[in-house]
C-alpha cells in the first residue's frame, strides 16, 4: 500500500501478450488471469484502502466475455474486478496501437528478414488501429477531468484496414518484396503452440486468434475526440519508424553526409 500512498491517482498498464512458463514447459508461472484480473484486482484494492481518489485501468477494445481469444477474455474479466474494487475507475479500451517497437506494423517489418509475412485467414480481419501517442494523450486527459470518473472510454483511428493491407503497406514503405503467407487459422495455431514451448514465444496460439478477429468500434462509447485528442493518421507516423526496415535504412532518405 506504501507504494500508492498520496497519490493522486493511479494507472495500470499492466499486461501480458503470453503466459509466462516454467523452465518445464507445460508449467505456467503466471496466466492471463493472473495478470489481467488478479493484478488489476489487486491494484484497484490497494488503491482505493490507500484513499486514492482516482484510477485509470487500461484494458483492450477485445475485451469481451466470450471471445474466441483467452487473452480478450481476461482483459474483460479484469475489468470486472476493477469496476467491483474501484466503482470511480476509467477504463480505457485502445485498438490495437502503432509506434515504435509496436506488435502490428514493426512486428511485420520483423518479420520481412524472414522472406515473409504472415497474415490468418488471409489476412481479411478488420482493425482500426489507433497510435500509442493518442492514447497517451488521451490518459491524461482522463486524469485532468474530475466530471467523467467511471466512465469507459474506446480509443480507435479514424482508418480501418485489413491485415493484409496492413502488411501491404509495410511492403510499400520498406521497399520491400517478401511474400505474403496466408495461414488458414489452425496452421496458425498449430505454429503458435510450437512457439509456446519457448521461454519467450515469439507466436501463440492466442495471437494467432487474435489476428482472426474483427477490431472496430462498434459502441457509442466516448472516444478520443470526447477526451480533445484528434486521431493520428497512420501514414503521417508508421514511416517513421519503418524506414529502419529499408534495404540501407534512413541513409537511402537522406543526402549531404559527406
Amino acid at each position: 500500500m506504501s507504494a500508492v500512498e498520496g497519490s493522486d491517482i493511479v494507472i495500470n498498464l499492466i499486461g501480458k501478450h503470453y503466459q509466462t512458463k516454467h523452465i518445464l514447459p507445460w508449467w505456467i508461472n503466471y496466466t492471463y488471469d493472473d495478470v489481467h484480473v488478479d493484478v488489476a484486482r489487486t491494484i484497484a484494492e490497494v488503491a482505493k484502502e490507500a484513499g486514492v481518489p482516482r484510477m485509470v485501468h487500461v484494458s483492450s477494445l477485445l475485451a469481451q466475455p466470450n471471445s474466441p481469444s483467452e487473452w480478450a477474455a481476461s482483459k474483460f474479466r479484469g475489468e470486472v474486478a476493477v469496476r467491483k474494487a474501484f466503482p470511480e475507475a476509467n477504463i480505457v479500451r485502445p485498438s490495437n496501437m502503432f509506434g515504435p517497437e509496436d506488435r502490428l506494423l514493426v512486428w511485420m517489418g520483423n518479420r520481412l528478414n524472414y522472406g515473409g509475412v504472415p497474415v490468418v485467414n488471409n489476412g481479411d480481419a478488420v482493425i482500426q488501429p489507433v497510435f500509442v501517442n493518442d492514447v497517451a494523450k488521451a490518459i491524461y486527459h482522463i486524469t485532468q477531468d474530475d466530471t467523467i470518473q467511471g466512465k469507459t472510454f474506446e480509443l480507435v483511428g479514424d482508418e480501418e484496414f485489413t491485415y493484409k493491407e496492413l502488411a501491404d503497406y509495410v511492403f510499400d514503405i520498406t521497399k520491400r518484396n517478401p511474400t505474403l503467407v496466408n495461414l488458414p487459422l489452425p496452421v496458425a495455431q498449430a505454429i503458435g503452440y510450437f512457439c509456446e514451448q519457448f521461454p519467450d514465444p515469439k507466436f501463440t496460439r492466442d495471437w494467432a486468434t487474435l489476428l482472426s478477429l474483427n477490431e472496430v468500434k462498434t459502441s457509442d462509447l466516448p472516444g478520443l475526440r470526447e477526451l480533445d485528442v484528434e486521431p493520428t493518421k497512420l501514414e503521417k507516423e508508421a514511416p517513421n519508424f519503418l524506414i529502419k526496415f529499408n534495404p540501407g535504412g534512413h541513409f537511402q532518405e537522406v543526402s549531404g553526409y559527406h
